[in-house]
């Protein structure tokens, strides 16, 4: 590895002595990570790959932590009464904040300020700081479902060399069914996210992505699956693709009821969920009190969820992927409660979790969580892989090279995951909270 410093490389040299195993060094935004590394012959592709392992870290002046030894610091991290996010002190009254403006962008000074005990006035200050903080935005979240799309995920395998991310970004900048490409360490290179419409071919679409775009002058293995995404689950909406949706809502494509102007008020309030309606009346050329119309009339059919929030997170290192195979069904189902709570688990004042969705190829779950401290990725890849009936492999955001992911503290009582644990399970984990 170049520019390894000496303290690490001789610390990575001395473990590959002691283990006497076949180590790996990472280095991922100027940290140090160690993957033990097997060749393995896969008789279901008639070939032989490398499986990786994450099995601890080597900090820059050379002491190593092994995976277990992360997992008791996280432990101990938890026992703290001090509030931490990302490295960093907060207020309890932040997380209440970005809980109640990620599930309600437009609440009311006056409810917000009950919620966290403190006036109307030194509410509004205190939201202000909040957004300079954490870099706020207010978007409208669209149900793409609804709007009439799938989402889809394509995880690469390159086998020799791999596309640069000026070339990827290039190629697909423009591609309006794009939502967010990334380059990845581990298994895979490579993660792809698109919308496509329900009714058009996505076999055409995947073959064109493989045959007719730069991705045809590399040799790779890439698995495409559909996925079932949720409302806790967001990735930020493209302009691309809010674009190719008003040509689709122009042409009466999408639903009778959902026309340009409809979809306008839409992509105003996806720029700006904060945005008063009266200035976005006056914007469109419309007439007082009408983008209210429209927006309510947007979210009782379905197609915007609610205004939301993301934040910049602090101390933010980078995303982790953790790929859950379900290989047992039987096995699984005993520990499916455990993994479920895991699920809607937060950490700091954001969802641990901002992509958890089931996939079809290989069979399972791709859950993506956001990094903070160097305990995390050991921590949830031990709590993932005791999950009985799978097996999990993980991978780690390099580089997002298209999109962004959205960072907030979405309300577990209103996710489908809520519903089971409490119908299902008969847990007790608390009332919704009304947020209008």
């Amino acid at each position: 590895m170049r520019e390894t410093p000496k303290e690490v490389q001789d610390t990575f040299d001395a473990l590959k002595q002691e283990l006497g195993k076949k180590l790996s060094l990472h280095k991922i935004n100027n940290h140090y990570y160690v993957y033990e590394y097997e060749t393995v012959r896969d008789n279901v592709r008639r070939k032989t790959i490398v499986k990786t392992y994450y099995i601890g870290h080597i900090t820059n002046e050379g002491k190593y932590l092994s995976k277990e030894q992360r997992q008791l610091a996280s432990l101990e991290s938890k026992n703290k009464t001090q509030q931490t996010f990302g490295n960093e002190e907060y207020d309890k009254r932040e997380e209440i904040a970005i809980r109640n403006l990620s599930m309600n962008g437009r609440m009311s000074m006056n409810l917000l300020s009950k919620r966290i005990g403190m006036s109307v006035t030194g509410t509004r200050h205190f939201v202000k700081r909040l957004e300079a903080k954490y870099k706020i935005r207010y978007f409208a979240d669209i149900n793409t479902f609804n709007l009439g799309y799938h989402t889809y995920v394509v995880l690469a395998k390159f086998l020799e060399q791999k596309p640069s991310p000026s070339e990827l970004k290039a190629e697909f900048e423009n591609n309006p069914n794009v939502i967010l490409i990334a380059e990845t360490k581990g298994e895979f290179n490579l993660i792809i996210i698109f919308y496509m419409k329900k009714d058009e071919s996505l076999s055409k679409f995947f073959y064109e992505l493989r045959s007719q775009t730069i991705l045809r002058n590399y040799s790779a293995e890439m698995y495409l699956s559909i996925t079932f995404t949720s409302e806790s689950s967001v990735i930020m909406p493209r302009n691309p693709f809010l674009e190719m949706v008003k040509q689709s809502a122009e042409k009466n494509k999408i639903n009778k009821w959902f026309g340009k102007l409809e979809c306008k008020v839409m992509n105003e309030l996806v720029k700006n969920g904060n945005e008063e309606f009266r200035n976005i009346d006056r914007k469109l050329g419309l007439e007082s009190g009408h983008t209210n119309y429209i927006f309510y009339k947007l979210k009782t059919k379905g197609i915007i969820n609610r205004t939301t929030i993301t934040i910049k997170p602090i101390g933010f290192k980078f995303n982790g992927i953790f790929i859950m195979k379900i290989n047992n069904y039987k096995l699984f189902s005993e520990s499916r409660q455990k993994w479920l709570l895991e699920l809607i688990s937060k950490r700091g004042i954001i969802n641990k979790y901002l992509f958890a969705e089931d996939i079809g190829i290989p069979d399972g779950v791709l859950h993506i969580t956001p990094i903070f401290n160097e305990h995390d990725i050991a921590s949830t890849d031990n709590i993932l892989s005791n999950i009985s009936g799978s097996r999990t492999e993980s991978l780690v955001v390099t580089n997002i090279i298209l999109g962004e992911f959205c960072y907030r503290n979405f309300d577990p009582t209103y996710t489908n995951i809520y519903d089971i644990l409490t119908k299902n399970y008969g847990l007790k984990l608390g009332q919704k909270e009304k947020y209008e």
